[in-house]
């Protein structure tokens, strides 16, 4: 029988005396008597405060996890009495073999009961702004490169298996507003996160506040691809679903959802594009394809969408919206819509228009700008239009009244328009109105500042 190499042997012995230095690591040493220093040491580093309300446990085969309980990390200065982190228990487990080839792989992140207290105050600043250092303007453009390039490699190396978030909380205050709002019962699992591969997220929250006309309850999932530079990331097969937490009348939530097929957004670039973006509210279904530029400095937007046949009035009844009184019980129950679009931060404009409400049919151009002041331009034909049947019940013109009209004049509530700023177009093939049909209406529209000018081109 051959002897064993002396090497061999070695190898194995010194492994062994590994193993059992690993193993006695947690007997000999009690992390629990170095809260102090751990404490000292992030207040140094971050000018902040940090109490543990328990005791940190460690293990070291086969893997080397931490677990704490309570843990709270003060705020700045100023909000003392107000904790900016907080976690009720804590468990980390780092895969111990990996790390021999200087890799991080974290078996499972588990952060139960976080709280994230998030406040802007009286002069706007924001209580985690001394936590994010910012590059100081003199250093060089190659400096920046070489730092990017490290935390390229350094995230290139870092695998997390599993990360669990459960009945966490994050807290919203802006004392320059009083705004205020909250997602509470924050349940998120994130499966595989490495970079260059799916990353697969289930997120669930309810969202309320004064600053929130409707709540609800968000629902997010998705599976996620970081390239190995960093620069884009590619969403596939994403759902967002809201319930409102109010119930209407007929015992329903509000509902809508999103759907995208593949979204890909470009941070070097600033460009996003998604394609087969479903979007669902009540009955009204909407699909679009869009692109946008210039993401983070100077958002601009464009695409198509199409809006299938649907029942505005049924909808509308559903959301408990009351409609002004019509004299046809079944007006607005058809209405379809397909447009290219182009928004930028100072409107949305729709071209190549092509609409449907009931029997009527149109197409055109309409643009908004100046979001805080709207503002309207249109360029619309349609074919035929029956003013009659949106209008309440009225009295059938007499016969000596009809003809005491002259041709192309006719009276509109104009209370409605005046609110307005508009200027338009607009051509009905078909005109009714007062139980008179007119042909061939061309209409120019000038309402701005409570003022309206209205007149009836020439054929």
């Amino acid at each position: 029988m051959r002897k064993a190499p002396p090497w061999l042997l070695t190898a194995i012995s010194v492994l062994l005396v590994l193993v059992i230095a690993i193993c006695l690591l947690p007997v000999l040493i009690d992390p629990n008597n170095y809260k102090t220093q751990i404490a000292a040491l992030i207040k140094d580093k971050t000018n902040r405060a940090v109490a543990f309300e328990g005791d940190i446990k460690v293990s070291v085969f086969p893997w080397i996890g931490i677990s704490t309980e309570k843990i709270k990390i003060g705020n700045q200065p100023g909000l003392d009495g107000l904790s900016f982190i907080a976690v009720a228990k804590s468990n980390i487990k780092v895969e111990l073999l990996p790390l021999l080839a200087r890799k991080i792989e974290i078996n499972a992140i588990v952060l139960d009961g976080l709280a994230i207290n998030l406040v802007k105050d009286k002069q706007g600043v924001g209580n985690w702004g001394d936590l994010v250092a910012a590059d100081p303007v003199s250093q060089s453009h190659a400096k920046l490169d070489d730092e990017y390039s490290i935390r390229q490699s350094k995230l290139a190396t870092l695998a997390v298996n599993g990360i669990v978030i459960q009945n966490a909380q994050l807290n919203w205050n802006n004392q320059q507003t009083g705004e205020q709002w909250a997602l509470k019962n924050i349940q998120l699992n994130v499966d595989n996160l490495r970079v260059a591969g799916p990353v697969k997220i289930d997120m669930t929250a309810d969202i309320a506040g004064d600053a929130i006309k409707f709540p609800g309850t968000v629902k997010f999932a998705t599976s996620l691809r970081v390239d190995e530079s960093l620069e884009s990331i590619a969403f596939n097969d994403s759902q967002i679903e809201w319930v409102g937490l109010q119930k209407m009348a007929s015992g329903q939530s509000f509902t809508a959802t999103i759907n995208a097929s593949d979204t890909e957004v470009n941070f070097a670039q600033q460009v996003l594009n998604t394609s087969n973006l479903k979007l669902q509210y009540g009955d009204i279904k909407l699909t679009a394809d869009m692109s946008a530029e210039h993401i983070i400095d100077k958002l601009s937007i464009q695409g198509s969408l199409v809006i299938p046949e649907c029942n505005l009035r049924e909808t509308f009844k559903q959301w408990e919206i009351a409609l002004p009184s019509m004299s046809d019980a079944k007006a607005l129950s058809h209405f379809a819509m397909s447009s290219h679009f182009q928004a930028n931060n100072n409107g949305v404009q729709f071209t190549n228009l092509g609409f449907v409400v009931d029997n009527s049919h149109g197409k055109g151009f309409v643009a908004m700008n100046d979001f805080s002041r709207p503002g309207f331009l249109f360029d619309l034909t349609v074919d035929t239009f029956d003013v009659d049947r949106y209008l309440p019940d009225q009295d059938k013109p007499t016969e000596a009244n009809a003809r005491m009209a002259p041709m192309g004049a006719f009276s509109v509530p104009l209370d409605g328009l005046r609110e307005l700023d508009a200027e338009g177009k607009l051509v009905i093939g078909n005109m009714t109105f007062n139980k008179m049909t007119m042909q061939d209406m061309r209409l120019t529209l000038i309402a701005k500042k409570g003022g309206i000018s209205m007149e009836q081109a020439p054929n």
